[in-house]
């Protein structure tokens, strides 16, 4: 869901997934999901929350992705 400054919800989506992945590949799709939905919004600046660090330090350039 997105919200602008004032908390107002601007655009929301949902995704359907076939069978299981790994949780930390699940977030990772829904991250990237997210981001094109944004850029495909047109949005200038987003701030984007996810509860699994490892995927924050991977986005931000703080950790290697692995086999790279």
């Amino acid at each position: 869901m997105f919200r602008d400054e004032d908390g107002c919800m601007l655009t929301s989506a949902a995704w359907k997934r076939e069978g299981g992945m790994h949780a930390d590949m699940d977030k990772a799709n829904a991250f990237y999901n997210t981001m094109t939905l944004a850029k495909d919004c047109c949005f200038q600046s987003v701030k984007l929350e996810s509860d699994r660090n490892k995927l924050i330090r991977l986005v931000n350039g703080d950790e290697e992705v692995p086999g790279n």
